[in-house]
């Protein structure tokens, strides 16, 4: 089978780029698809709500960057970059779950909700091609999670009255001796669950220190801990448990990447009492483990595990979890597997495992950056894919394992914020141009190695529950 390097590829897709997407303007698309994303036009102006903004604009994108889109998917590109090989796997094993199962009219729509958000996908993994796009993005990224945490924010405090942005009442907590109803603030639109803002704002927060510590800023970098601050006091009154292991994984998965093992392991032993005091409180009580919600998700594994073992190849069919139980699994990799059982779940987890490892750290990289930005010699695109490319994937691989964990605890496989942060993924490693180990390539070594983490998943998963389950 034909391949290329990654190398290759970055050079043949800089080069292509004002071909690919007009001039730049397939990017803008895609910067107003997030936005509306991220702020929905119809929660600021009522009058916009039944105006398809989203679907228009994501339209518009594909029209702009079609030919970008189909560079992605020729087959040479697809051996280098198996994400996007499982990602079309993935569609098909979306389809089989209901044809197996004699449902054709869920299977026509299952397939349509993957392949929107698989679209968001390859516009974001063929449009954002060059470091320079990757850094612009990131900023309007952490531009429209911040505006829609302020709108949150405000709307929590009084200061503004927007109905998408109502806090929701869930539970109660006591304060000295009275118990006073337990308010979590939310988002709009596909982030009104309070889980889901959390989620997002961890992915702002983990953009920060990108920014904060961008070499030759000056005085003004500082000015970043504004939305740092805005992002935690929403992250904190979300109440999430799930944001809060998701921002704690944040930790040590940068000092991973800029310091090692060790280092992560200490960092993290110094960092973790200071988040469990500041987060203390809803989000820090793992009491919850063996009474209250995080029970009754255990509970709600060890009956996902019982349709998975019933339906073991086909699954029981995408979507419909929650209408067998009344309620998803909250687990992403779990529900996946009990919907599009295993061959169908392996995919899933496969896209994040070579996503991961996509951007794992590489010293050579490192050493290419220093050398890149000293050397007045090195052409342009050598600058443009080393000077800035080590940082980009390490903030990047630093956002992926923090929404990697958050999605461990809710069931997020087919919304676009998931296939968002998978496309920024393969748009760092894409832009660093280096290769990715021949065996996470696409092939059958890579496939062997799928299912023997998938069966270690469940395996595992499976012990856990069985480990943390009280007997009802």
């Amino acid at each position: 089978m034909a391949s290329i390097s990654s190398t290759e590829y970055s050079r043949q897709t800089v080069g292509n780029q004002l071909n690919s997407d007009l001039h730049g303007w397939g990017f803008l698309s895609l910067v107003l698809v997030v936005g509306s994303l991220f702020l929905r036009p119809m929660d600021l102006v009522p009058q916009l709500r039944d105006a398809p903004i989203y679907q228009f604009l994501i339209i518009v994108a594909i029209v702009l960057s079609y030919r970008a889109i189909g560079d992605q998917l020729q087959n040479q590109f697809l051996v280098v970059r198996p994400v996007t090989a499982c990602m079309l796997l993935l569609i098909v094993a979306v389809i089989l779950s209901h044809l197996l199962n004699g449902f054709l009219w869920g299977a026509r729509e299952s397939a349509w909700k993957t392949i929107k958000s698989v679209v968001l996908y390859l516009l974001v993994a063929s449009i954002v091609n060059t470091t320079q796009r990757l850094q612009s993005f990131l900023g309007w990224l952490l531009l429209a999670i911040t505006t829609m945490s302020t709108l949150a924010l405000a709307d929590n405090f009084g200061l503004l009255d927007l109905a998408a942005f109502a806090p929701i009442e869930d539970g109660v907590i006591a304060v000295g001796d009275t118990d006073i109803a337990l308010k979590r603030i939310r988002g709009s639109g596909i982030f009104e669950d309070p889980n889901d803002l959390g989620l997002a704002v961890v992915v702002g927060i983990a953009l920060i220190p990108y920014f904060l510590f961008k070499p030759n800023q000056g005085w003004p970098r500082y000015l970043w801990l504004v939305p740092f601050g805005i992002l935690l006091s929403t992250l904190v009154l979300t109440y999430s448990r799930g944001a809060f292991l998701a921002f704690a994984a944040t930790v040590p998965a940068w000092y991973f990447y800029h310091r090692g093992w060790l280092s992560a392991l200490v960092g993290t032993v110094f960092l973790l009492p200071l988040l469990l005091i500041v987060f203390s409180g809803r989000m820090t009580d793992f009491d919850s483990v063996y009474e209250g919600t995080g029970q009754s998700r255990i509970q709600i594994w060890s009956e996902s595990l019982a349709a998975f073992r019933q339906s073991p190849w086909s699954g029981i069919g995408e979507g419909m979890f929650s209408e067998q139980f009344g309620i998803v699994c909250h687990n992403s990799f779990l529900h996946t597997y009990t919907e599009l059982g295993f061959l169908g779940g392996t995919i899933f987890l496969c896209i994040f495992l070579t996503a991961i490892v996509g951007l794992m750290p590489d010293r050579r990289l490192a050493l290419d950056e220093r050398v890149s930005s000293t050397s007045a010699s090195a052409n342009s695109l050598d600058v443009g894919l080393g000077c800035e490319a080590y940082r980009l994937r390490g903030i990047v691989f630093v956002v992926l394992i923090g929404y990697t964990v958050g999605i461990l605890s809710i069931s997020r496989q087919f919304l676009a914020p998931t296939y968002l942060v998978l496309g920024l993924a393969v748009a760092a490693h894409q832009c660093s141009g280096n290769s990715l180990p021949k065996r996470w390539c696409l092939g059958y070594g890579l496939a062997l190695r799928a299912m023997v983490l998938g069966v270690a998943f469940l395996g595992l998963t499976h012990l856990s529950v069985q480990l943390l389950i009280r007997v009802k």
